[in-house]
């Protein structure tokens, strides 16, 4: 099954595994509404991939993720609508990452791997 990516959140298949990487790294990776929006969408695309054995999910550049923008705090404080709006898109969020029956694991930053992975390299 094809996956679909956005600008916020990239999707990659490797054989029967997908990598889902946050894709906001200038703002380490924190949860905007686009991204809060997106998210779940990718779950429940990736709960009907058929393909798809295992998730690992990471964050682009130094960061998984920093969590909420802190951006968004201060609309979220002077508008009850818009808070609550955003407390209803991250409990759906949690219901489709806790609903996932795939495994997922977390797989921190992009990083170089080592060229050698010898015990005497640890």
């Amino acid at each position: 099954m094809a996956m679909a990516s956005s600008p916020v959140i990239r999707v990659e298949s490797d054989g029967p595994l997908r990598i889902v990487t946050l894709n906001r790294p200038e703002a380490m990776n924190a949860f905007d509404r686009e991204m809060q929006a997106e998210f779940p969408r990718v779950l429940t695309d990736l709960s009907r991939d058929v393909d798809a054995r295992a998730v690992v999910l990471t964050g682009a550049g130094r960061a998984f993720s920093a969590g909420g923008d802190i951006a968004s705090f201060p609309k979220n404080q002077a508008d009850l609508y818009h808070r609550r709006a955003g407390l209803r898109e991250g409990r759906r969020l949690f219901d489709e990452l806790i609903n996932l029956h795939l495994p997922a694991a977390h797989g921190g930053m992009h990083t170089p791997a080592p060229v050698s992975q010898s015990p005497n390299d640890r």
